[in-house]
């Protein structure tokens, strides 16, 4: 491993094409106003095919489910005196599923012009 990347958070996603970015933020001081609240930056930039991006969100999904249940064990223990245990990945890989595209849902029909309007429904994302 040649480079280790520290960042406060993730900023926007986007997803252009089959490109997901995520700009990864560190909190840096405004030197204009002497107590003034830290502004984010993004410090770094990462690319990737949507395909690993869905498989990396399951990874975090998975570890953020490892986290709340090391949390609900050392409430259940009555203590925060020791840190966090790193939590390691399971050794499986998940293997990698084809993205394959969806045919449109067909239009559904016109409220008519006494009727009220139908809601308005929104695409659902691609990704569970």
């Amino acid at each position: 491993m040649s480079e280790q990347v520290f960042a406060d958070g993730i900023g926007p996603i986007v997803v252009v094409g089959g490109t997901v970015r995520l700009d990864f933020i560190t909190f840096i001081p405004d030197e204009g106003e002497a107590g003034s609240r830290p502004k984010p930056a993004v410090q770094h930039r990462l690319f990737m095919p949507t395909e690993a991006f869905l498989m990396a969100a399951r990874r975090f999904s998975e570890a953020a489910e490892a986290i709340a249940k090391l949390e609900q064990e050392r409430a259940a223990q009555g203590g925060t005196a020791a840190a966090p245990a790193p939590v390691s990945s399971p050794v499986s890989q998940p293997v990698p599923r084809p993205v394959t595209p969806q045919a449109p849902e067909p239009a559904k029909p016109i409220a008519a012009a006494n009727e009220p309007f139908p809601p308005v429904e929104r695409p659902k994302p691609p990704f569970p």
